[in-house]
């Protein structure tokens, strides 16, 4: 079936369940005569697309203004491994330090790692972060202003650059959208990407924590080059010709 055939069913999924809100798969087979097979497969696509959240047997709508609901679905995406790079990430935070934590979900696995740690100053950009890091008692925390992307349900825009161009950290922790030896480190939105950007000029050092479903990946944005000023951490399903071609550029490159 022909890709504009796949693009039909999985709009007219969504059509129903805008006025439905949730459904059966048994009901959207019914409806659009296609095997469970093909609607399951529709519908993980919807799913990796944060458009739709299943359950067993079925599916429901997720709402577009519902930004926190559709950040926690990508959390919910390679838990463990999320889970195994932010306290690995950790490891290299001292207390006393300065750390500035980007807005993605494999960044916020860094923020939960953290809640040992003494004496830190911390700066995000993120609403969802932001909140996490106030869980931890013996932490200062400075968050941009700024217009906010509801994707990421972080700062955007001149306000929070402003912001960010009289900063200055230690660290800092960065999750993109892609990793690439020859793209680089990509991220999907022009203006995180730039923001990204910025970040990198205000830190010491920078870790880049991705999960290995990034790696080989070049979204549209360029963030920076690969070269031995970075670190990234990233899980062992990154192990490959990528990463191989990612360590010969002299970037350190730990899996976990």
């Amino acid at each position: 079936m022909n890709a504009m055939l796949r693009e039909e069913r999985q709009a007219r999924i969504l059509e129903l369940l805008q006025s439905h809100e949730m459904i059966h798969i048994s009901k959207i087979t019914e409806i659009l005569g296609i095997s469970p097979v093909t609607a399951r497969r529709d519908l993980r696509r919807l799913a990796q697309q944060s458009l739709v959240k299943r359950f067993y047997g079925g599916v429901r709508l997720i709402k577009p203004h519902d930004p926190v609901e559709r950040y926690r679905l990508r959390a919910d995406k390679f838990v463990e491994e999320k889970r195994r790079i932010g306290a690995r990430a950790s490891d290299f935070v001292s207390d006393g330090d300065s750390v500035m934590l980007e807005a993605g979900t494999t960044v916020m696995a860094v923020a939960r790692s953290l809640a040992d740690k003494k004496r830190l100053r911390a700066v995000t950009y993120s609403l969802e972060i932001a909140m996490e890091l106030l869980r931890i008692p013996d932490l200062d925390l400075t968050i941009l202003g700024g217009t906010i992307n509801r994707d990421t349900t972080a700062a955007v825009g001149p306000l929070a650059e402003q912001s960010l161009s009289q900063l200055r950290v230690g660290k800092l922790f960065l999750s993109v959208g892609g990793v690439d030896a020859s793209a680089g480190i990509t991220a999907y939105n022009a203006l995180e990407a730039r923001i990204n950007r910025m970040m990198l000029e205000a830190a010491q050092r920078v870790f880049i924590v991705a999960d290995s479903s990034k790696f080989g990946v070049a979204a549209m944005n360029k963030i920076a080059p690969l070269d031995s000023s970075l670190t990234i951490i990233s899980d062992t399903g990154a192990e490959s010709a990528q990463a191989e071609a990612i360590r010969a550029l002299g970037v350190q490159l730990i899996l976990v």
